[in-house]
């Protein structure tokens, strides 16, 4: 390999179920250079870490059928990956309670929507900065 060849870029798994949501976040991260593909609920998000190797999750904390915060706490106690993925919670509260749990969970970072293009790209360039 080239050791002029720029690295990959890191790729981005988005869980969220508005697919509005999903539309905006995947454009932003196409602007910032990220590729991502996108599920619908913490149940597909457990699926897709399962086949595919995602070094960031983009967790909405409110999604039908399993959470972001159980779904994170899911991902930490039961993929057996390594690394493990940067989880960064949605959340469309901006409660320090709420943030204080998407932590505790096992979540890494969290921003609140609507998401600032500056807030993401902080967030992913701090995924970055862990990973291996």
């Amino acid at each position: 390999m080239n050791s002029d060849t720029p690295p990959e870029p890191l790729k981005v798994l988005v869980a969220e179920d508005d697919l509005l949501s999903q539309k905006l976040m995947v454009q932003m991260l196409d602007r910032l250079g990220y590729p991502a593909d996108c599920v619908s609920n913490g149940l597909e998000a457990l699926q897709a870490l399962r086949r595919q190797d995602y070094r960031a999750v983009l967790m909405d904390v409110q999604m039908p059928k399993l959470d972001g915060i159980t779904a994170a706490r899911q991902i930490r106690q039961d993929l057996m990956m390594s690394p493990q993925p940067y989880i960064i919670a949605l959340t469309g509260r901006a409660l320090p309670e709420e943030q204080a749990e998407c932590l505790q969970a096992g979540m890494n970072d969290c921003l609140t929507k609507p998401v600032r293009l500056e807030a993401l790209s902080e967030a992913l360039t701090r995924s970055e900065s862990i990973a291996p």
